[in-house]
Parts: structure tokens; C-alpha cells; sequence
């Protein structure tokens, strides 16, 4: 049998023994040791295989030889080629995967997983044993694009013995040899030594050790402890110098072996100190930190969760369409394909886990990054849906609506008390409900939004009720001024007085009210909405607010003409809006 190797530098070391007469079955104790490893028995062969890369760490794959067609190639998969693999798949290949190919086709996926035209079975009488070493880099990744995770493949991408596929193959032939009649027919066994990984030399500083460790040693403990573990030792001026042995490919730089040292040491004999560092203060955070935001919340009710930042490019398009976050060049599976423009994906699988356990009333949030081809940013989002309280005797429960989201909301925003924020209606929200959703700004900015899920989606969703999602950009946030100023309480009384609008259905709540406090003067120290009114008295298409308006003067006593001569102002200023009028 010829064996022609045209990636060398991918599989810079192959053995291959063609052995005749393999064994019909096991001794009992070997079938009870791969029980215990976890590893179900499949085939004498198969099994035996198992054992020693659980015993040594070396992956082995055995072709049945009769199903071999002309010799085995290694050699780079051509594009359009399919392996018939073990798991009952056909896989796509690709130009970048390394296959073992026989004359008609690819026989095994390299350091992956085996084909099953050339599968061992019942009638296997003669074995073609590999064991291979591949380059790391030749295997990682390739097992989850195909959808796949085997034990090979885990090895392999992490790294194993360079040297010791020759002996582990050498080893299964005489277990072979002590199980039935097996005979070694030929043997094809290929090492370049120029591909092969190399272990430089790490330097191992006295001075190093000390300061990390925390104590002296002698030259004989270090040295003592790095040769124990197979390492070549020679002294230097100032520490030493080691060759790690092939088996510890995890080696590589001066801390490493510091951790051996101290790790063979005993750590247990490590001195205690005291740790020494210089206290300076802090320079004082702008906007407020991410504890006081989560504390608000939680109190509030909510609890905090924490989402992969990696979310399907389906659940992408639904809350954020044509999104410019980056895509994965090598994704763990398509669920986690593309890094995340919004929060809501997340937290909307979060919902549906709880809701699927009978939770009904969820109220979740994550403070995370989220991405864009232009960076990263940090934000605040949440959801809620159910009850808008927790069931009680004193109250009877309703469902949770868009102004309990709203004063959730509105609770953060107060952390900002110089700033003036204003809700303005979204209807063009492709994941949103467009009568109960609306924009959070200040001046020409928008720093958040909040909403109700569009029906269509929570019926999707499976979700009998629409959940009510919210979020908060922190960065811009952040810039906003969020000092409290004092202002000197005014010892004259305060004087409230109500008025009722009649406005028109297109102009929204919201709006008259920044009218008012936009016009407003400085006696006018607080203006709020304390009723909303549509019904038959009112002309088709208005509706009704009443607004309580707070008035004060730092200076003297205001007069009823002073309060009236204010309201006569704001009524103008609304009424530039549209056709608002005092309700009779």
C-alpha cells in the first residue's frame, strides 16, 4: 500500500499499519474501563482505539483495508467534494480542510472524524491503524463549521504529542498481538522534522521567581522540579534556561514554568504577606455608575441577566433590519453568528425561558455592549411582562401596561435631574407595537426607546401577552449633566391652579406639555398631567388633558392677575399648535 503525503507541513508526522486478523471482542475489563471514561462500545477495534487516546491523549482511526481503493493520500479537500462520515451525514468539504483520501474519494475528515464506506464492522478482517499528528491550526475550526464536535477534533485543535503517534501505534499492534491473531502485513511511517513544532528555550529569571513567588529558593528545588517534569535544564547568569519535552506543548513563556515551580513546590508553602500598593483617590465618574442603575432596577422588581453578545442572524433582523454588526468568520453554530446590534434578542430568548416555566410575570434587564461596524457601545435594556405588581390582598392585579415601562423608565432618568427629557411616538419600529412605542430624547438626540412588542411577533413568539421592552444608550447618557443644583426655597406660598385643553387627536400629549414648559417663566416651577378625558362629550376626533400647574415667586406674594396673566400665556402658546381650547 502507497500512502503519498502532499501537505506535509499540515501532517508533518503519519503512521500507518496494515494489520491482518483483529480481535471479535474484548475482555470484560477493558469493555468496564471504557464504561466508566464514558465512552459506549461500538467495536472491538473501535473500543480498543478509544482506550488508548483516553490513556495517552492520542487520537487513532482505523479503515477497514478491503474498502481501501489503490493506496491513502493527505492531501487539501477540492471544492465540491462530500465525506459520507460516521454520524450518518453527508459533510461538504472545502479547500481549506484536510482530508485522507483513498483513489476514489475522501475515507476520513484529517484529525476529525472517518468516512463510513471505509467504516471497521462485523466482517472487518484487516485494518489500516492511523496515527497522525496535525498541525493545531490545519484542525481548528473546521469540526463546528461542519456542525460536528468529536473527541478527535478536541484533541487535535488543542494540541497534542508531536511525538508520539509512532509508539502509540507500535503500542495498539502488540495489544493487538496479545488479543488475537494479529499480524503486521506493512507499515508506512513518514516524520519531517523541519515541520515539526519546536520548543524554544524559556528563560527562568531568579529575580523573577522570587518576586512572584514570594520567597527565595535554591538552585537545586528549581531545577529539581523543571527536570522531574521532563524539561532540559541549564543555568544561566541570572536564572535558567528550558526545553519543555513534547508532551508539554501547553509551555511557552517565563510564567509558565514559575506556575510549575510553585505548583510542584506546593503551593500550601507559599509565605503570606500582606499586600502593598499606593491608595490614590478616584477621579469623580460623570453620569452615574452602572451599581446605582442596576439598584434602581432592582428595586423596581426587576432581575438582572447577562446574554451572549453572539445572537442568530434571524433574531438580528427581527429587532434591528439591515444592521451593520459584524458577521463571525467562524461561529460556534448559526445561532450564535453574528455579534449583536441590540439587547432585545437576548433577553427576549431570557423571556421565553422563563415564560415556558410558568413564570408569568418576568421583569428582566442587562446592562451590555452592544456592536456596529463602527465599535461598541454600552447600554441599558430591558422587559417586562404580566402582572404590574406582585399579587396581594390589598389591591387587585392587573396586567402590566406602556406607563408602567414608561415610569420604570422615567425612575432611571431622574438620575439626571438637570436634564429635560421628551417621549416622542415611534410608529415605524418593525419590532414594535406602533400605537404603544416612543423615542426617548434630549434636544436633537435619541438616547433611548421603549415599547410594546408587536402582536404578530409575541404570537410568533408564543406569547399570549405582548412583553414591553425598553433601552437606554449609558454613553450618551453620560455626557449629560447629572449634578444636582441647589436653589434657595422661597418663603412665599405656593399657588396651584388646573387647566383643561381640548386638543386634537394628532397632536400628542407629550408635545403640549414641552410647549407649556418651554414658555413657561420662572414662577412656573412644576407642571404635570393629572387626567385625560375622551369620551361622548367631546367633538369626534379630540380628546381632554388637565394639566396642574404649580406657581411661586422667590421674591413676593403673587396676585390672582400675576397667575393669571400666566396662564393666558401658556393658553397662546398652545394654541400655535393647532385648534387646543379651554374645555368647558
Amino acid at each position: 500500500m502507497h500512502i503519498a503525503t502532499a501537505a506535509q507541513g499540515a501532517c508533518p508526522s503519519y503512521t500507518a499499519l496494515w494489520i491482518d486478523g483483529v480481535p471479535q471482542r474484548l475482555p470484560d475489563r477493558l469493555h468496564e474501563r471504557l464504561r466508566r471514561a464514558g465512552q459506549r462500545c461500538i467495536h472491538p477495534v473501535v473500543d480498543l482505539l478509544n482506550l488508548y487516546m483516553l490513556e495517552t491523549g492520542q487520537p487513532l482511526h482505523a479503515f477497514d483495508a478491503k474498502t481501501l481503493q489503490g493506496g491513502l493520500s493527505i492531501r487539501w479537500a477540492q471544492d465540491g467534494e462530500v465525506l459520507d462520515a460516521l454520524d450518518g451525514r453527508d459533510l461538504p468539504l472545502a479547500s481549506d480542510m484536510l482530508v485522507i483520501a483513498d483513489r476514489a474519494g475522501p475515507v476520513a475528515l484529517a484529525g476529525v472524524i472517518g468516512g463510513r464506506r471505509t467504516a471497521v464492522s462485523a466482517q472487518t478482517q484487516s485494518i489500516v491503524l492511523e496515527s497522525a499528528f496535525f498541525q493545531p491550526k490545519v484542525i481548528q475550526g473546521r469540526a463546528r463549521r461542519l456542525g460536528l464536535q468529536t473527541d478527535a477534533a478536541m484533541r487535535f485543535e488543542r494540541g497534542v504529542d508531536f511525538a508520539l503517534a509512532p509508539a502509540v501505534a507500535a503500542a495498539v499492534l502488540t495489544r493487538l498481538a496479545t488479543l488475537g491473531k494479529a499480524d503486521l502485513r506493512e507499515t508506512w511511517s513518514h516524520t519531517v522534522l523541519g515541520q515539526l513544532p519546536e520548543h524554544a528555550p524559556i528563560t527562568l529569571r531568579r529575580a523573577r521567581l522570587t518576586r512572584i513567588l514570594g520567597m527565595d529558593y535554591e538552585d537545586t528545588v528549581v531545577e529539581t522540579a523543571l527536570t522531574r517534569l521532563g524539561l532540559r535544564v541549564s543555568e544561566i547568569p541570572d536564572g535558567w534556561q528550558a526545553i519543555s519535552p513534547s508532551h508539554r506543548f501547553d509551555l511557552h513563556i517565563e510564567a509558565d514554568l514559575i506556575e510549575e515551580v510553585g505548583r510542584i513546590y506546593g503551593y500550601e508553602r507559599l509565605p503570606v504577606h500582606r499586600p502593598v500598593g499606593t491608595l490614590q483617590p478616584l477621579a469623580m465618574a460623570r453620569g452615574p455608575q452602572p451599581a446605582t442603575l442596576r439598584g434602581i432596577l432592582q428595586a423596581r422588581d426587576y432581575h438582572e441577566v447577562i446574554t451572549y453578545s453572539f445572537i442568530s442572524r434571524q433574531a438580528q433582523d427581527v429587532f434591528t433590519p439591515n444592521a451593520d454588526a459584524p458577521a463571525l468568520l467562524n461561529p460556534l453554530s448559526t445561532d450564535l453568528a453574528v455579534m449583536r446590534a441590540s439587547l432585545w434578542p437576548g433577553l427576549m430568548q431570557a423571556l421565553q425561558f422563563n415564560v415556558k416555566r410558568q413564570q408569568d410575570r418576568v421583569r428582566i434587564f442587562e446592562l451590555g455592549r452592544v456592536f456596529s461596524a463602527n465599535g461598541q457601545r454600552l447600554v441599558l435594556g430591558g422587559c417586562m411582562v404580566g402582572a404590574a405588581d406582585r399579587e396581594s390582598w390589598a389591591q387587585p392585579q392587573r396586567a402590566a401596561d406602556f406607563y408602567d415601562l414608561k415610569g420604570d423608565v422615567s425612575a432611571l432618568l431622574a438620575l439626571w435631574p438637570e436634564t429635560e427629557f421628551s417621549f416622542r411616538p415611534l410608529t415605524d419600529h418593525p419590532a414594535l407595537h406602533p400605537g404603544q412605542a416612543a423615542e426617548i430624547w434630549v434636544a436633537d438626540q435619541r438616547v433611548g426607546m421603549l415599547g410594546a412588542l408587536h402582536p404578530t411577533l409575541a404570537a410568533e413568539c408564543d406569547l399570549d401577552k405582548s412583553p414591553f421592552f425598553f433601552y437606554l444608550d449609558i454613553e450618551c447618557l453620560d455626557g449629560l449633566v447629572n449634578v444636582s443644583r441647589f436653589r434657595p426655597l422661597s418663603p412665599f406660598p405656593a399657588l396651584r391652579r388646573d387647566m383643561a385643553l381640548v386638543i386634537p387627536d394628532d397632536i400628542p400629549a407629550g408635545t403640549v406639555l414641552n410647549v407649556m414648559r418651554l414658555n413657561a417663566s420662572g414662577i412656573v416651577k412644576e407642571i404635570t398631567i393629572f387626567d385625560r378625558y375622551q369620551g361622548a362629550s367631546l367633538m369626534v376626533g379630540t380628546y381632554s388633558l388637565a394639566f396642574a400647574l404649580l406657581l411661586q415667586d422667590a421674591e413676593r406674594t403673587l396676585t390672582d392677575a400675576d397667575v393669571q396673566a400666566e396662564m393666558d400665556r401658556l393658553l397662546v402658546a398652545v394654541r400655535r399648535l393647532g385648534s387646543i381650547g379651554l374645555r368647558a
